[in-house]
């Protein structure tokens, strides 16, 4: 029996859930919920996997605020509720992690947008080009580069609990029960398995000439103005940079259970809207 307000969530072998609500009206609804989509843990204070008097107690909580909260997996906040017992402290860790991977996955597809820019336009016959476009591409390369390595650095700057960087999301995972997202993997191992790769991967590459370099260059002459000495830096190491943050964000999107990140989905797009814009100069030059 299904206890008037609760919802209960029935995991098969597949990657969907069957949710049934049994609403306070008495209605009981039935919906598919995609379980590769985005989501937020979420321990509703009646869900059915709650003692009875972690119910009481919240019940009056709520009705004390004055309003009643109602999740559902196909909200636009993403939730999905418990459908085994979860410590809420390891449940709000969890979610503030996850919080992080959309804000890194749309920096990350940011500075793939730049570089698309920047790997057309090194592709292109420019000995054709005569003044005053010369000077004109390279003010548009210089944004394009400027920006480029602004979004890139950003994505794998130093910690911070305000940020959503690689080191801040290895530093959260690091810290929390990873087990309660494992409902989400295809076996108990994957998670720690995947994130200590991920360790790895970064510990190697903050050690490596690129990332120094690359970091300076930024610190230096991009964020700051700074009279310090600074290294010049080829746009290739930068991309050397953005390829490991993605190889990164996709390894904390598949421990989040998570789809697709928007780079992903993104870049075929982004390729050619890069190709437009430099045909739609070169025929403005009569080229």
């Amino acid at each position: 029996m299904v206890p008037l307000g609760s919802t209960v969530y029935l995991k098969p072998d597949g990657t969907d859930v069957t949710v049934i609500e049994h609403n306070r009206d008495g209605a009981i609804k039935l919906a598919l919920f995609d379980g590769t989509r985005d989501h937020h843990l979420d321990v509703l204070p009646d869900a059915v996997a709650l003692s009875s008097e972690a119910s009481r107690t919240s019940s009056a909580r709520r009705q004390n605020s004055g309003r009643t909260r109602v999740a559902h997996p196909l909200s636009e906040a993403d939730d999905m509720n418990a459908h085994t017992p979860l410590d809420p402290a390891a449940v709000a860790a969890a979610n503030a992690m996850m919080d992080r991977l959309r804000p890194l996955a749309d920096t990350i597809t940011n500075a793939r947008g730049f570089r698309t820019l920047l790997e057309d336009l090194h592709g292109r016959k420019l000995a054709d080009v005569q003044e005053p476009h010369v000077s004109a591409v390279r003010l548009v390369r210089a944004t394009a580069l400027r920006s480029a390595i602004t979004a890139i650095m950003a994505c794998v700057d130093r910690e911070g609990r305000d940020r959503a960087c690689v080191a801040q999301i290895i530093r959260m995972m690091e810290g929390m029960d990873l087990s309660v997202l494992s409902d989400r993997w295809p076996d108990a191992a994957f998670g720690a398995a995947e994130l200590q790769r991920a360790k790895n991967e970064w510990t190697a590459l903050v050690q490596t000439d690129d990332y120094r370099d690359c970091k300076a260059l930024r610190d230096n002459a991009i964020a700051h103005t700074l009279m310090l000495p600074t290294p010049t830096v080829e746009s290739a190491a930068y991309f050397r940079l953005h390829d490991a943050a993605e190889r990164l964000a996709l390894r904390f999107f598949a421990i989040a259970g998570f789809g697709k990140p928007s780079f992903v989905e993104q870049q075929s797009g982004l390729t050619a809207s890069a190709k437009t814009f430099w045909d739609t100069h070169w025929k403005g030059m009569g080229l």
